[in-house]
């Protein structure tokens, strides 16, 4: 018994703290009403095949959904031993009565942040790769009745959006991730407001860090601050939509706070296991995900004794530029180097 709570304290704390514990609320959600809402949603949203249950699927289903590649002169197979999560955080207060309507009026929220949480079970290896939201991908465009109108390339953030919030926004997201990444499985996602970071933040008491940058007003280059309520959110939120390029130093930003939280949050729970319960219970109601419980657990089980470093954080290859005339800036992947990325991380060569 000694041994298992060790091990659930360990994954715990890589998980949650690497997503500002977004995926760590899933552990409370009722299985039943999960798989009930994945079967009334999974023919008409047309989503890449999830993993209902269990670390993976087999490795025949896995060669039906992913066959075998070629690339750099080498047969390259798979790895059915991988689960991908999605993480978004949804720049709106509420994301779950938002079903109704489509496009940017309906205001269902853009996914500010984007994140895929990687494990493989054989290895118990975590990774994770953040998404930038300016990422220029296949985005669906549907009308306010949910009608299919068209795909066109636009910013992975809107995407969200155009699917007019809830779970269909969520499905639409996910969609457009692994198209973006070559059509690889998403084992299940999970959305959530941003608003709750300042909860988040402070249910382990504040979080000290040391400011990568100055924020006018609010913290300056190279001083340890330890932030707060609102201010956790500023931090992790906060950027100058005056100047271009500022969604990058956000993510540089949400990556040191990442790893931060991650510190403060293993120290609480030497203290109270059970801290992270209360959190969880409390933000239920902020998120739409289509993960089980029995997903979750088989995660603890399978990664424990995981440690996440620096060194685990994969990188979105490309160029980041401004579009003059849209006034928005533009994150174009370089599909080479993302398609190696693709390949060296689910894939392994058979010869």
């Amino acid at each position: 018994m000694k041994d298992s709570r060790l091990k659930y304290l360990v994954i715990l704390d890589i998980i949650i703290g690497a997503a500002i514990v977004v995926l760590a609320v899933l552990v409370l959600h009722r299985q039943a009403e999960s798989r009930k809402a994945v079967e009334e949603a999974g023919e008409e949203a047309e989503i890449t095949e999830t993993v209902d249950s269990g670390p993976a699927i087999s490795a025949e289903e896995m060669e039906k959904v992913m066959p075998d590649i070629t690339y750099d002169g080498r047969t390259w197979s798979y790895k059915s031993s991988i689960q991908t999560y999605y993480l978004m955080g949804i720049d709106r207060e509420d994301i779950t009565d938002t079903d109704k309507g489509t496009g940017l009026q309906n205001n269902a929220g853009q996914s500010d942040m984007n994140l895929l949480l990687i494990i493989d079970t054989d290895t118990d290896s975590v990774k994770l790769l953040p998404l930038s939201r300016d990422t220029m991908t296949q985005v669906e465009y549907y009308n306010e009745s949910g009608t299919y109108i068209d795909t066109a390339v636009r910013n992975l953030c809107l995407q969200y959006a155009y699917g007019g919030g809830g779970r269909k926004s969520a499905e639409l997201q996910a969609k457009a991730v692994s198209t973006l990444l070559y059509g690889i499985p998403i084992s299940g996602y999970c959305a959530i407001d941003m608003s709750s970071i300042s909860k988040v933040n402070d249910a382990v008491g504040g979080v000290t860090l040391t400011a990568a940058e100055t924020i006018e007003g609010f913290c300056t280059k190279g001083e340890t601050i330890t932030l707060h309520g609102d201010d956790a959110e500023t931090f992790v939120r906060k950027r100058d939509t005056g100047r271009n390029y500022t969604n990058a130093e956000r993510m540089n930003r949400q990556k040191s706070y990442f790893t931060a939280y991650m510190a403060r949050l293993h120290e609480v729970m030497k203290q109270d296991m059970a801290a992270p319960l209360s959190l969880w219970s409390s933000r239920s109601d902020d998120m739409v995900t289509d993960i089980t419980a029995d997903q979750f657990s088989t995660l603890v089980t399978k990664t424990a004794g995981t440690e996440l470093s620096e060194e685990d954080y994969l990188e979105e290859p490309g160029e980041l530029t401004h579009n003059d005339t849209t006034q928005h800036d533009e994150f174009h992947v370089d599909d080479e180097a993302l398609y190696r990325l693709v390949v060296e991380t689910f894939y392994e060569p058979i010869n």
